[in-house]
C-alpha cells in the first residue's frame, strides 16, 4: 500500500473503513520501498496507544472502566489496530 492509498484509507474512517496495520519491521519496508507506510502507520499505532490511555483515564472511576472508553477508540481506530497496540504492549 502506497502512502497516498493509506491516506485515502484515514479519510474513509467514518464508512468503517480504518488504514491497514503494517506489521512487517522497518528494515523490511526500507527494502521495499515502504518506510513512509511504516512511520504513517507506527504513528497511527502511538495515536491509538495514546488514546487508550486517555479514554482509560478518563472513563475508570477506580473500581470499574465504563463501556464508553472501548466505545470511542475503536470508532477512532478500528479493531485491527487496537487488537495490534494492546498486543505489542504486553509483549
Amino acid at each position: 500500500m502506497t502512502v497516498k492509498e493509506l491516506q485515502q484509507t484515514e479519510t474513509t474512517k467514518s464508512s468503517g473503513v480504518y488504514p491497514p496495520v503494517y506489521k512487517e519491521s522497518f528494515s523490511y519496508a526500507q527494502e521495499h520501498g515502504e518506510a513512509d507506510v511504516f512511520r504513517s502507520s507506527n504513528r497511527l499505532n502511538d495515536a491509538c496507544s495514546t488514546a487508550i490511555e486517555e479514554a482509560i483515564r478518563d472513563h475508570f472511576d477506580g473500581m470499574r472502566l465504563d463501556d464508553k472508553a472501548a466505545a470511542s477508540v475503536m470508532e477512532e481506530f478500528g479493531a485491527e489496530r487496537i487488537a495490534y497496540v494492546l498486543a505489542a504492549t504486553v509483549l
